[in-house]
């Protein structure tokens, strides 16, 4: 497509969309949720990871602060 034929599109109205889904029933409200859906997930997954990351650093915090604290004599 070059860019005559896509100037030619904006200026009529019709947005270029990508091809999300190639299914024929799709329409941009689909995609529309399919990107909501996939942020979402991409959230979760993230205070999923950031969770881990707080546990092991707290159990590990402990440790040092366990060795730190004790009396040698």
């Amino acid at each position: 497509m070059n860019k005559e034929e896509v100037r030619g599109q904006r200026k009529s109205g019709r947005a270029l969309r990508l091809p999300f889904c190639l299914l024929p029933w799709h329409s941009s409200r689909s995609q529309a949720l399919a990107e909501y859906v996939i942020i979402a997930g991409l959230l979760v997954a993230s205070l999923g990871i950031l969770t881990v990351f707080f546990v092991t650093f707290k159990e590990y915090g402990s440790r040092v602060l366990a060795l730190v604290s004790s009396e040698y004599p």
